[in-house]
């Protein structure tokens, strides 16, 4: 009786544990739980009945999951804390919709009003207008304030506008590096930059870099500095560059042509400036080059786009620390050469979907862009404090 008891109660802790898992809430998301009035593109309504969210492993990904009525469609709302952003898409509650690509045509943005009673739709693939909290219309009140612009309303919400505030792109040169690889440079502002993803297979004191190629463990076991092809192709070598693990960036040998470093995260930072500021500078530093054309290119609508700077940031995507790859032509990785902590460092990212220029950290055994700053700099290793999130993982 007592080993049936010992064995029963094991059972309930078990179950207890599981569905208390399963059921764990998002902090970032718990707003959303409760029921929602929602008016569609042609002007019917639907119910939202939002139940529960949760998040992944890693913490940057967070989904709230309901069901729409008439129809019980199951959808989730999905949060990046990268983008920042709550996307809607019509899935499965079983459906880890963060590891699908990131493709953000297949989402609706939604965007909450500040006490998060009410929230207005910014375009995309399902023909969500605004909704609101409940079944009951909110009513404007002498005192009260309105419901956000564009609430209930055909009207579009403004388009987030690139940012073209500086000038006109400056002088051009070029740089070589211990391959003999050239590659066009361009001045931003008071900063030389090279205008093309490094692809050197040395470094600039000619000792060669590991290439683990295929072998996943290798890549992941490295800790001296390493390189990759997207996808293990050498055919992208002179599309989008290498991809270099952050011992790679940050080795004595050195990595840049003589002349040239990696820029520091505080080196980033006076070109975004430069350029207006994260929210737009993005805009003017992507390549114009959108699919259909052949790569290298961004996957449409790569907005905002228009390399006013002649920057002409490549999506080259990343290789993970576990050997996987991610995404060329959706977006571009960047290293910097300062610390984020035990195991990763700071970066920058350009997307296809927008105009900003990300700001994040990322384990130091993945496989980013690199692009060289001239000068004669000892690169910045002091640690700056992380911050939540990153979306690439």
């Amino acid at each position: 009786m007592r080993k049936m008891l010992k064995t029963l109660t094991c059972s309930v802790l078990l179950l207890w544990a599981s569905t208390s898992f399963a059921f764990a809430q998002s902090p970032v998301l718990e707003a959303w739980i409760g029921t929602w009035t929602v008016t569609m593109d042609d002007g019917s309504r639907v119910q939202w009945a939002i139940t529960d969210t949760w998040a992944s492993d890693t913490g940057k990904s967070h989904m709230a999951y309901g069901i729409k009525n008439p129809g019980k469609v199951s959808f989730q709302i999905y949060y990046g804390t990268m983008f920042k952003k709550h996307n809607y898409i019509e899935a499965d509650r079983a459906k880890t919709v963060y590891d699908l690509p990131m493709d953000m045509a297949e989402y609706t943005e939604l965007v909450p009003s500040e006490d998060f009673m009410s929230f207005t739709a910014r375009g995309g693939k399902y023909s969500v207008r605004s909704g609101f909290r409940g079944t009951v219309e909110p009513k404007t009140e002498p005192g009260v304030p309105s419901p956000p612009p564009g609430f209930d309303s055909k009207a579009p919400l403004p388009p987030e506008k690139p940012g073209d505030k500086h000038m006109a792109p400056g002088k051009t040169g070029t740089a070589t590096d211990i391959e003999g690889n050239i590659y066009k440079t361009i001045t931003i502002g008071k900063q030389e930059w090279m205008a093309e993803n490094l692809k050197t297979a040395r470094y600039s004191d000619g000792t060669p870099l590991a290439c683990p190629g295929t072998d996943m463990q290798a890549w992941e076991n490295n800790s001296s500095g390493a390189y990759a092809w997207h996808n293990n192709n050498s055919d992208n070598r002179n599309i989008y560059g290498a991809l270099y693990n952050w011992p790679a960036v940050t080795s004595p040998h050195g990595l840049c042509p003589s002349g040239w470093h990696v820029p520091s995260d505080a080196e980033w930072q006076q070109l975004v400036d430069y350029l207006g500021g994260e929210s737009v500078a993005g805009g003017a530093m992507k390549s114009t080059r959108t699919e259909p054309e052949p790569h290298p290119r961004y996957k449409s609508p790569n907005a905002g786009a228009t390399d006013s700077s002649g920057f002409s940031g490549l999506p080259g995507g990343l290789r993970r620390s576990n050997g996987t790859f991610r995404d060329s032509g959706f977006y571009g990785a960047w290293w910097s050469t300062t610390d984020g902590g035990k195991d990763d460092a700071w970066h920058r990212s350009i997307f296809y979907t927008d105009t900003t220029v990300y700001h994040f950290v990322y384990g130091k055994g993945s496989g980013m862009s690199v692009r060289c700053v001239k000068g004669d700099h000892t690169p910045e290793r002091n640690m700056r404090p992380a911050v939540e999130g990153d979306a690439l993982k």
